[in-house]
Formats: C-alpha cells, sequence, structure tokens
C-alpha cells in the first residue's frame, strides 16, 4: 500500500485501540497485513521506463499526502499514541526506500541481498496493480480517514 494509507490503518488502529501497548505493535504488524491486500503498485506495467516514472509519480503525490495527513493530525491535536502508530504502520517501508532510492539509485551501489525480513516483506507484495490497486486504496483509505477524522 502507499504510505499514506499505512499511515490512516496506524491511526485508525490507535483511536479504536486506544492503549498503547497495544496499539504501537499492531499498527506495526497492520503493515504487513494490509500489504497483503492489492494495492497501488507498478508492477502489472510491462515498459520499465514507464513503470519507472509512474512509480515516481506515485511516489511524490505518496509523499505530500502523508505530509498533509500528519500535518492534519497535529492541527486536529491528535493523541501522541495516534500519531506514533500512524508513524510506525508504514516504518517498514523505510527500508525500499534505503535499498532503492539511496543506495541503488543516488549511489548506485547494488543493495545486496535481502535479509529475512525484508524477502519476506517482498514476496507479500504480489498483489500491487495499477489498474486496481487505486480505487482500492481511494475507498479503504477514504473510509478509515472518515473514521478516524471523527474519532479525534
Amino acid at each position: 500500500m502507499t504510505g499514506v494509507s499505512h499511515a490512516i490503518t496506524g491511526a485508525l488502529i490507535a483511536v479504536v485501540v486506544k492503549e498503547p501497548a497495544i496499539a504501537l505493535p499492531a499498527a506495526l504488524l497492520s503493515h504487513f497485513v494490509c500489504d497483503m491486500v492489492p494495492h497501488v503498485g507498478t508492477k502489472d506495467i510491462k515498459d520499465k521506463s514507464k513503470r519507472r516514472t509512474l512509480s515516481h509519480r506515485i511516489y511524490k503525490i505518496d509523499l505530500a499526502l502523508i505530509l498533509i495527513f500528519f500535518a492534519g493530525l497535529f492541527m486536529l491535536n491528535a493523541p501522541e499514541v495516534v500519531i506514533a502508530s500512524a508513524f510506525l504502520a508504514g516504518s517498514p517501508d523505510f527500508v525500499w526506500f534505503y535499498r532503492y532510492i539511496i543506495k541503488e539509485q543516488i549511489q548506485k551501489i547494488n543493495p545486496g541481498p535481502m535479509n529475512v525480513l525484508s524477502r519476506f516483506h517482498s514476496r507479500i507484495q504480489r498483489s500491487e496493480t495499477l489498474k486496481a490497486g487505486v480505487p482500492i486504496e481511494i475507498v479503504y483509505s477514504s473510509c478509515l480517514l472518515f473514521v478516524v477524522i471523527n474519532q479525534l
């Protein structure tokens, strides 16, 4: 899923659960569950150049939406556990940023073999698709965001 969808999921968990000792680990684990659901991705685009261009556009849009979402949480005076859960829910994707953006794209270094967690994380991403992923994530995130905003 996109980072903003993960963050909204984490925020919802904290809003519903309220107990930080449960909400924070649940938010982190939600990342992997959400990645098993069909979601935005470019694996179904055959042309490598087109896939890369589209991926970069998706990353930029996602970053903008993440910033807007977190700004909204701060403006609504969301409890710290909600903000932390939103952050934790998206945090497993930081490894992709490090592996593929920093090492491979900027430093032009082969990131090397993945560790066990990264291999698992990569395998569960099989349902990335642009055609089905966009509407699924829009509906999913919109519904969850509605609940989060109404609970804050």
